[in-house]
């Protein structure tokens, strides 16, 4: 269905299509968009396809909007001139959700892993500090038989840290 033109003048605004639309994001922004002195582009690392039209949004005398497909279908715009992606979005009668392909637009449900949240050696990674302090710790007790205030503060605080860690990481119950 057609709206009235939009406050630009930039040719007619449209609704946003029914939610089962089957026309691909790319072809429907470009529908809504004049293609006169449209530009193709060699699509960047990961786009399919990519061209510069008349930006919507504001009176344009050359194309400034660059329009490309992902691979996955989705669509990405920008334009050159400054425009808000709500305001170009809006004078095409379209909302976000209709930019992206029909197949992406639904998260899918995905149980949590129930495993540790990182790996063992980015776990060492953590904790590499909080050992040695613990080891220079140790060193010192040994040597003298017991620690200064701040060294036994910092003992205390290292192995909260590692005990945290390895509750993180799923190694303890």
């Amino acid at each position: 269905m057609t709206k009235a033109p939009t406050e630009t003048g930039q040719g007619p605004r449209h609704e946003a299509p029914h939610q089962h639309s089957t026309v691909p994001p790319f072809d429907l922004l470009l529908s809504r968009c004049d293609t006169t002195k449209a530009r193709k582009q060699s699509p960047a690392r990961g786009m399919t396809r990519s061209i510069t039209v008349r930006c919507l949004a504001h009176p344009d005398k050359s194309p400034s909007l660059s329009v490309s497909e992902k691979q996955n279908g989705d669509v990405v715009f920008h334009c050159h001139a400054g425009c808000s992606k709500e305001s170009i979005l809006e004078a095409a009668g379209l909302e976000v959700i209709d930019l992206i392909h029909p197949d992406n637009r639904y998260a899918q449900r995905i149980k949590p892993h129930a495993g540790p949240k990182f790996s063992a050696w980015q776990a060492l990674q953590a904790m590499a500090t909080d050992v040695i302090v613990v080891a220079l710790c140790a060193a010192e007790i040994r040597r003298n038989g017991w620690l200064k205030d701040d060294d036994l503060d910092s003992l205390i605080e290292a192995e909260s840290r590692i005990q945290d860690t390895i509750q993180a990481g799923g190694l303890l119950r």
